[in-house]
Order: C-alpha cells, then structure tokens, then sequence
C-alpha cells in the first residue's frame, strides 16, 4: 500500500464519515458527519470578514477552533494519521478507530454527566452583578471586539479599570462585563497570553456537539457553562471554564444562550434547529472562502503596475466577483439601487482595510483596473448615454441608405454656385454652418448664412429624432465627443461637408450702411461648400486680403460693421480668448493633452461670432412675420427670459429678437426651431403649438446646462492635470479677476482657469501678476498657486482668459 499525506487522510475519513453507524439515533448520521465537516469551518477568519454571528472571538485563531483538530482530538488524528502514513492501516481500519475515538468521546462525556445529575447542588455562571475584586480575570467587548483582562483597580463610584495583556487600559461597568471566569483570584495581566493559549489548545468543537447530544436525549431543560465544562473536561480549572465559554460563544449551533439576572445558563436547541443552523453556516462559509479568494485577487490586482493589470472583463467571469464590482461602482457614484449594494461595498472595503466611503470605493476600482486612472467620474454620474443602441445604429443606417421623402424638395433653392465657406476649430467633425456674401451694386452687402438641414433627414417623432431629443445636446469633453445624432449622420449626409451637395437652411441679409438689417429671407436650400478652414487659417487669409478670396473679405468687413452697430445698440462685448482642451488616448495612465487658444476676439472668430447673432436676429424677424412658435430668447436686467409667441429684446445682443438657429446638429433646441420654420416655408401648420414647443425647450435647456456643466468640469481636471505635470518652479502669468473680503481670485493666462492666491500684497481687480503652482490634483479639484510677482496693470487686461 503505497504511503499518503496527513491531508489525503483527512480527505479519506470525511468521504466516509457518512457511513458511521446511527445507533438508531436519528440525529446521529447528521451529526456524525457534522463533527469534521462543520467544525472545520474557520470562525474567526468568518468573524473578522462578514461581521455576523461570530464576531465575537477575535483571538481565536487556533487549529482547534478549525476543525476540532487540537487538544484531544489532535492526538486522537496525529496518531490516526501516523498510522496511515506508515503503511499500518487500512482504510477501513482507520475508519473503525475514528469511529471508536469518537464512541470513546461519547461514553466519557455520558459517564461525567451521569454524575453530574445526581449531584444535588446546581453552579451557574454570572456575569455582571458579581461584586469585583482586583485580580479577577474578565472578558469584556471593546470596540466590537472582545478583550481578556484583569480587573486592577476602582474607577469612580461604579467602574473599574482593567487591564489586558499589552497594557491597556479599560473602563469596566461591571453590569456591561460579558464573562467573569471562575476560580481566578489573583490574576496577572502578563499571563493572559498563555492562558489564552492553553485554552485555544483544549478546545474541541465535536465536544459540544456530543455534549449536546446527551442532554437532547435526556430532555434536560438547560446548563451551565461551568457544569458543561465538568462534562467535557472532568477535571476543570479556570483553564477549562474559558475554553467551554469559548466554545459555546464560538459557535451557538447546538446551544441557545440564556441569561436570567446574574445567572447564564445553556439551553440545548432542538434537532430541526441544528440541522437548519448548519445550513445557515455551510452557506456563510461558502459566501466567507468566496469573499477571501476576491479579496486576495482584489490586492493582487492592487499590487500591479498600471499596465499589468487585469482586463475590467476578467471581473466579470465569476458571479460573485461581478456583483462586487457592481456594487462598488454603485457606490463610488453615490447611486444605490437598494441597501445590498451599498453593503456589499462596504464589506469589500472594509475586508481591504479601507474607509467605508465613495472615494475609496473609486479608488479600488481604478487601482485593479476596472476604470481607467483618469475616469470621467462626473460623466459617469451623470448618467448620459455615451453610445447608441443596436436599434438606432440600424435605424441611422437606414435613413442614409434609403432617406425619408425631402418635404421641402419644391422648393429648394440651388446655391450650388456660390462660394460657401465654413469655419470651425480642427476637431469639428459635425459642420453646422456655412457663409457666403456678395457687393450689390449699390455698395451694401448681401449675406448668406448656410445652416445644416438635418430635419430633411429625420422626421418628427421618429426613431432618432426622439433619441436626440432624450440626449438635448452634443456633449463636448476633452477625451471624447458625444453626439446628440449618431455619428454616421452627423457627420455624413446633415454635415456641410467640402465639395459636397449639401441641403440647407439658408438666411440671405441685406446690410444698410450703418450694419442694421435692410432685408432678410429664408429658404430651403441646396449648396456646395467651397472651402472648410480653421480659425488660425481663416484669419491668416483675412489679414492679406487676398484678392481671390474676396467673398471672405466682404463677410469680415460685414461682421466689424454689424460689431459696431450691435455696440450703438448696447450691446455688450462678451468676446473672450477660450482654451479648448484634447487629450488623446485617455484611458491611459500618461495621456497626451494639447491645447489650442481659439480668440473670439480675432478676425475670423468675430467673423463666426457677428454671422451666427445675425442668423438669430433675422429668424426671430422671420418668426414674427409668420406668427410663429419659436424659442424666442430675450435679456434685460442681466435677466435671461424665453418666450415662445414673440420676439424679446435681448439687451446683452443688441437686438430687438433673438433664436437660437444655426446648431440643429448639436442642439436639440435648434432642431425643433429648424421644424418650425420648415413647415412655414411649406406653408404649413407648425408641429409644435407655442405650449408644446415651450414644454420641449425647456426639457432641452435642462440638457444643455447638465452638458455645459460637464464640459466645463471635465477641461477643469485636465487642465489642473495639464499643470500637474509641469515643472513645480515654472512660472505663469496671470491677472486678477476679483478681489473680495481678502481673498484674489486670479485668472492664468496659459490655460484659462480662474484659482485663490493667498497673499498680504494689496491688490485690485486687472492687476498683472506672475504665480507658480505649489499643489495641483485633478480628483479632488486642487489648484493652489503662489503670487511670485506683481507686474504692470495695463498687460493684466490682455490676459482675462474665459473659464
């Protein structure tokens, strides 16, 4: 017979556990078998994890406590073991002397109890209202974990302190005292540990069991802990009093624990009860190993560099890994489904040693890889759909392959001939708007604003029309776009794509001489834009009035005019310099991130600027004459008012009316003016009644400020990220924007963010300074800056970037 390990034994003798003989019992088949598969189950370990029955024993951590493999019973195994080992028993051999260990188990334990019965005298154990002496030895909880200690000395009129075994302190209200451990007097606390240790090594889990199997059969009522430890031990000292204690609070399988005043007493729970509480246990621990083996992969995902660490769908392949990383990310974004999440969570973190709070929750997510280092957590909060599904994929797919019925085709214009031109930055994939203008012969201008006809595409009501309409806006980050339409529409045939036959809306303005509107008409139309620039290369050909761009001359020469007209209409200038942010592959830990100034104030961004305002006046005419529904858009007072019946002044603008008109691409309100007046170029009743249309702006309104609120969130983190990773000693100029009860907020110039400087220098509003960055973190939003040096006011004023 060839020789095995003391683990292939212990594998041999729980498979044949089952066939033990039941003596007729009918319980002792069940607790047969219990003895090595229940008590093997690692209590502490399960205590200090899920927190539930066993959160008790924080010290117990001993073999015994695992398996009733420790005091007698350990002997009993080694020597079955050594056995095996050596090639002197058979299986069925050792079987029979485990059996007979156990039977041997029985009949001492029934032969103390019998004589324990006739005894005529009852001990109890107490607790609280025994009157403390120094030196007695006490277990107390402490911080949800039990304490051994020796009680020392009177504290008060009611306490004392005691004291444990590294020194520690503790005030005892003797009523609040769990366990007072007999036959103690005159107790050290320097030898608490090896007490501690002597019991952990007697206990024995299988002797609980069998004592209870005695007592079921004898319809004994109730014990005591002190009599149960003579039944187990025979002989007993304080030793075995605690080791009982232990083993009846380790585990309240087979005993219930009573407590009438001072006096605690053990009732044995009926047979149903142990077999359901096994149940119970054998559940727990399954859940427990789970949680350990999803601990342990969870800080070796923890240990790992950025670029080793597991792919976010191994997470996925185990469902209890799953629903642990769900709930996790559940809780970083303060998002609960119900309760379980939320402690699912936090029984992960605390098992990890971590903080039970949303931060680290999000910091365990990114540091095993789950989310990326620099996770967009305000987008994910946010809940905006960040793709589209199948069904509108294949619905987008459709509409390019087999287009709706152009209701406007009668009466499209062909403008085909004309010189269009479209200006956006680099990375605008979706063209919303193009312009052309000619010279009349008597001097004055004729302009042409173009603007994307995406309704020509999508119906009301239709599939992605009502997608667009749940989404409101196009949402711009610096890592990625996401568009209100899908994106093969977007930016295929609704775009105002270079040398390609377009359908548009086109605006056609007469300027008087003094930049005011002469004459204004709209249209549906077919163009062809000529040339796509950027703003630097817009600018560039308006500075060298070049000959053969002529056209684009005439609009920046109609764009100053309609400038200075909108001023003597009192109008305020609200161009600023705008920081625009792109970062490429963000998923990464070290993304690249780029900046580009786009200047409003320039001569192509004034240019963009002065034609779109003039779309908007001449729509909101437009609207007027035809009495129709349109968002109107009024200011006064710095008020911001909408009107959907009649134009409104807009003070801020300088008009007499306003509509927002020329993003239907990007901005579902746009959408719904473009429905509008396309039906009135038809001839036709409007979709929207002034009420319904007022009712869907609104909802719209709400999309764009959650979209802008983000967009500026998101740049903000990359830009402090931006500076984070520049030199600590780099200056940069700055100039201070407000100035109130002491405290300067200051604008820095290079990225357009606006920060606190703490400073005793007196300083005013427009003032130039120069700072350095002396702390920056993106995630918690920290952007500290040191003022270094106060230069002239007059360079301040050229600084103010927007925010």
């Amino acid at each position: 017979m060839g020789r095995f390990c003391a683990a292939c034994l212990s594998s041999a003798l729980h498979a044949t556990m089952a066939m033990v003989p039941s003596s007729g019992r009918g319980i002792d088949r069940v607790a047969a078998a219990g003895v090595v598969s229940s008590s093997r189950r690692d209590s502490s370990s399960r205590r200090v994890l899920l927190g539930r029955r066993g959160n008790r024993r924080s010290f117990t951590t001993s073999s015994a406590m695992r398996g009733g493999i420790g005091g007698p019973w350990s002997s009993s195994y080694g020597l079955l073991s050594r056995k095996w080992s050596d090639g002197l028993a058979s299986i069925k051999q050792l079987v029979g002397l485990f059996v007979e260990t156990r039977e041997k188990k029985k009949e001492r334990i029934r032969g103390r109890y019998l004589e324990l019965r006739v005894s005529a005298s009852e001990e109890v154990a107490t607790s609280g209202d025994q009157i403390f002496r120094k030196g007695m030895l006490v277990e107390l909880v402490k911080d949800g974990k039990l304490v051994c200690a020796v009680v020392d000395r009177p504290e008060g009129k009611k306490n004392w302190i005691a004291i444990d075994q590294y020194g520690n302190s503790h005030s005892v209200k003797p009523g609040k005292v769990r366990y007072v451990v007999p036959d103690v007097e005159t107790f050290k606390p320097e030898d608490i540990v090896e007490f501690l240790k002597q019991t952990e090594a007697i206990q024995d889990l299988s002797l609980i069991e069998i004592a209870w199997h005695e007592l079921v059969e004898s319809e004994e009522k109730s014990i005591s802990s002190k009599k149960l430890a003579k039944v187990l031990f025979g002989d007993v000292s304080h030793v075995e009093y605690y080791a009982t204690h232990c083993m009846l609070s380790s585990k309240q399988v087979f005993f219930r624990r009573k407590q009438k005043g001072p006096v605690v007493f053990y009732e044995p729970r009926s047979s149903a009860e142990v077999q359901e509480l096994q149940h119970q246990y054998n559940v727990e621990e399954t859940a427990r190993m789970e949680l350990v083996n999803f601990i342990n992969m969870v800080k070796s995902a923890l240990a790992q560099s950025h670029d080793s660490k597991p792919s976010p769908t191994s997470w996925s392949s185990e469902k209890f890994a799953l629903a642990r990383v769900e709930a996790l990310q559940e809780f970083a974004l303060d998002a609960f489904a119900d309760e379980t999440q939320k402690n699912l969570a936090k029984e992960v973190l605390e098992a990890l040693g971590q903080q039970k709070s949303p931060e680290s929750a999000l910091d365990v997510l990114i540091g095993i890889g789950i989310l990326p280092f620099h996770v967009n957590v305000e987008l994910l909060k946010s809940k905006i759909p960040t793709a589209f599904s199948d069904e509108h994929i294949a619905a987008a797919k459709l509409l390019e392959e087999e287009p709706c019925l152009d209701q406007n085709k009668d009466s499209r214009v062909d403008l085909t001939a004309m010189k269009v031109y479209t200006i956006d930055s680099d990375s605008t994939e979706e063209i919303d708007d193009g312009l052309s203008a000619t010279e009349l012969p008597d001097g004055r201008v004729k302009i042409w604003i173009h603007i994307a006809d995406p309704t020509r595409w999508v119906e009301p009501e239709h599939i992605i029309e009502r997608e667009a309409k749940h989404r409101g806006t196009t949402v711009y980050l610096p890592e990625k776009t996401i568009p209100m339409f899908p994106m093969n529409l977007a930016t295929g045939p609704m775009s105002l794509r270079q040398n390609t036959e377009c359908c548009a809306v086109s605006v056609s303005v007469i300027l008087d001489k003094d930049g005011s509107i002469a004459e204004s008409s709209v249209c549906s139309s077919v163009i062809k834009p000529s040339m796509r620039l950027s703003y630097d290369s817009a600018t560039e050909l308006i500075m060298y009035q070049l000959d053969e761009e002529r056209e684009l001359n005439l609009l920046a020469k109609a764009a100053r005019l309609r400038y200075e007209w909108r001023l003597s209409q009192g109008a305020v200038d609200l161009s600023t310099r705008q920081i625009e942010v792109k970062v490429t592959n963000p998923d990464s830990f070290e993304p690249e991130i780029k900046l580009q100034v786009i200047d409003m104030t320039s001569p192509s961004g004034q240019l963009v600027s002065e034609m779109m305002i003039l779309c908007g006046e001449a729509i909101a005419a437009y609207g007027n004459e035809k009495i129709l529904a349109l968002p109107y858009r009024g200011q006064s007072d710095m008020a911001v008012e909408m009107n959907c019946t009649k134009p409104l002044q807009h003070s801020s603008l300088g008009l007499p009316g306003y509509v927002q008109f020329t993003s239907p691409i990007r901005r579902y309100s746009d959408l719904l003016a473009h429905y509008q007046v396309k039906a009135a170029l038809r001839k036709k009743s409007p979709p929207l009644s002034s009420s319904q249309l007022e009712a869907a702006i609104m909802l719209a309104n709400l999309k764009t400020k959650e979209a802008r609120k983000l967009g500026n969130a998101s740049s903000r983190y990359w830009l402090i990220e931006y500076l984070r990773r520049r030199p600590r000693d780099e200056l940069y100029e700055a100039s201070v924007v407000r100035v109130k009860d002491g405290q300067v907020v200051v604008s820095i110039k290079e990225v357009g963010l606006h920060t606190s400087v703490s400073t005793n220098v007196k300083l005013e509003a427009g003032d130039a300074v120069r700072v350095i960055v002396a702390a920056a973190n993106p995630r918690k939003d920290i952007l500290d800056v040191e003022l270094v040096e106060v230069l002239n006011t007059e360079d301040a004023l050229d600084n103010v970037v927007a925010a």
